[in-house]
């Protein structure tokens, strides 16, 4: 019975791991001067546009957290950040 408990409780448990994947990367366009930093650091993530004028954000879900928080701390407007 308390192994039944417990496993109810854990459906309701989201980890922290869990939590990051739900994460989202999100730039702002008008504010990013195309530097190009984030394309850079993270190309799975972030590729700038046709003209190389602006950064965008191509896999905003499931990209590697560590080269994301990279390429928000190279960024020189501060465009890059987490959406919960």
């Amino acid at each position: 019975m308390a192994l039944l408990l417990n496993s109810k409780r854990m459906i309701g448990t989201v980890t922290e791991e869990e939590e990051k994947m739900k994460r989202k990367v999100i730039l702002d366009e008008d504010c990013c001067v195309g530097c190009g930093s984030c394309a850079e650091l993270c190309p799975e993530v972030f590729e700038m546009d046709e003209e190389g004028e602006k950064a965008r954000v191509i896999l905003p879900e499931e990209g590697d957290e560590k080269c994301i928080e990279e390429a928000i701390a190279a960024c020189p407007e501060e465009c890059i950040a987490w959406e919960d």
